[in-house]
């Protein structure tokens, strides 16, 4: 895996760094697990809660009847593909976190899951990754829960659940995090430095490929 040298302190980056899973799989694949590399000084901006609530059935059953995309070409439109491959490289051998919330980076792990990370070429702290899980009802009930312990406001429709936040980091650095649940479709994306509408329209697009 080849190093990256950031342009901001370890720590801004380290808000994108993913621990505590299994590398992260190659330009494009779907897993049926997330990556992960053991990083001291990575960690989510909040403490993972147990995976299981009590009473509930196993979340880590694996929803039945649909499937992800292939790859990141096909989770997105051909515009808003030809967009990001602008914005920077797809899933170079570098590790960031899916999310900075403990309990979304639980779930995602013990899911079966599409991941696309971009990184801009010029500046590698200019980053947006996008994560597509197919999660249990036990684990969206989790993330109900959860979520809005660690967003300031979260929206609820009859079809879908999100929250969203932006906060900026040392150096003027800002972080965008968005987090959507529709049926057993887990999308979440954390930009840094990428921009609140890009964060925003990627997320969008990707949800009416995948989540049709």
């Amino acid at each position: 895996m080849r190093s990256v040298r950031l342009a901001v302190p370890v720590l801004v980056l380290a808000a994108l760094a993913l621990t505590g899973c299994q590398p992260e799989p190659g330009p494009g694949e779907t897993s049926a697990a997330p990556s992960a590399v053991e990083t001291p000084d990575a960690q989510p901006s909040s403490e993972p809660s147990a995976a299981t609530p009590t009473g509930e059935p196993d979340p880590t059953a694996t929803p039945g009847g649909d499937s992800l995309p292939d790859d990141c070409a096909q989770a997105y439109s051909a515009d808003m593909y030809e967009r990001l491959l602008a914005f920077g490289e797809l899933n170079p051998d570098v590790t960031y976190f899916s999310s900075n919330v403990g309990d979304v980076n639980d779930v995602i792990q013990g899911s079966p899951t599409l991941a696309c990370l971009w990184i801009s070429p010029e500046d590698s702290a200019v980053a947006m990754k996008t994560t597509a899980s197919l999660i249990s009802e036990a684990h969206a009930a989790l993330l109900r829960e959860s979520l809005p312990e660690n967003f300031p406001g979260c929206d609820e429709s009859a079809e879908r659940f999100s929250c969203t936040r932006e906060r900026e980091q040392t150096q003027g650095a800002v972080e965008t995090e968005t987090v959507v649940l529709q049926g057993d479709l887990l999308v979440a994306t954390l930009g840094l430095n990428a921009g609140s509408e890009l964060v925003d329209e990627a997320t969008s697009d990707l949800l009416a490929v995948v989540g049709g």
